[in-house]
């Protein structure tokens, strides 16, 4: 199982996704580990142009970034975001200058995901896949998210709005009803800057990944956000017993193992 879990701050339009890093699959006994270091949280950069005076389109009309987090099958996900990267990247207008709504990002999404999941079921592999898609909605004014799911039986895609309302939590996997009932059960937050709403599912992961019997969720602890710039993944930082410095890790990775390319430093925010 996968686990996916987004929120609304209440307040500031914020919006939040964290997941666990654990990709496997069924095995003779249980769940077979293929990597605790997935991507199942990333981000789409969404880029218009129109055209100037020099009649090519070389004008930013607009741009921003949204999020992407997924449950069910990484081979279906993946490759319908593969899909819509190069291709959201280069959009062109003759028209209007704001971008297309959220919700016509998420058609054209289903599409891919609708044709990979047929696919798939095809060949008698399993087609359901839940996606979520965040961002910056121009047509609303506000940010906003859309479930997309795949069927069981055919690969169909169905699409409905997520997280409406602050405090509303949207999970992704199997187990949505034993993840509600974690979060809820959970020992309230030592720290009383951090409301429930803010703070639990976080917490609902850590906790979770720390059970190490489980073989369905594991790795390490994702981290995104959406507001009114668009989309960032950020370092999930915790505190290191008996020291000043953070363990701040991404995918579960160690940022001191993947924060440099060649001189340049990855500048990631970090999140606690």
């Amino acid at each position: 199982m996968t686990v996916v879990i987004a929120w609304r701050e209440p307040g500031p339009d914020l919006l939040w996704m964290v997941s666990d890093s654990r990709i496997s699959q069924p095995g003779h006994v249980g769940q077979s580990v293929l990597t605790d270091h997935g991507a199942k949280i990333l981000e789409i950069p969404v880029h218009l142009a129109r055209s100037a005076n020099s009649g090519f389109f070389d004008q930013t009309a607009s741009r921003t970034t949204f999020g992407f987090a997924y449950a069910g099958s990484s081979l279906i996900a993946l490759q319908a975001y593969a899909a819509v990267v190069p291709l959201w990247s280069r959009l062109v207008t003759v028209g209007e200058s704001s971008l297309p709504s959220l919700a016509h990002f998420a058609s054209h999404l289903g599409k891919f995901l609708e044709a990979y999941a047929k696919g798939v079921g095809a060949t008698g592999g399993d087609p359901r896949c839940e996606c979520l898609l965040v961002g910056w909605d121009s047509e609303i004014n506000a940010v906003s998210a859309i479930a997309i799911e795949t069927a069981q039986n055919d690969g169909a895609v169905s699409m409905r709005t997520a997280c409406s309302s602050a405090g509303t939590v949207e999970i992704l996997g199997s187990e949505k009803e034993s993840v509600r009932q974690g979060i809820s059960t959970l020992p309230e937050d030592p720290d009383p800057s951090y409301s429930p709403a803010n703070r639990s599912a976080l917490r609902y992961i850590r906790s979770t990944l720390k059970n190490t019997y489980r073989q369905d969720i594991g790795g390490g602890v994702q981290i995104g956000f959406a507001n009114r710039t668009g989309f960032e993944i950020s370092f999930d930082v915790q505190p290191l017993s008996g020291s000043w410095v953070p363990d701040m890790r991404y995918r579960g990775f160690n940022m001191e193992d993947i924060g440099t390319v060649g001189e340049a430093f990855i500048s990631l925010k970090g999140m606690g």
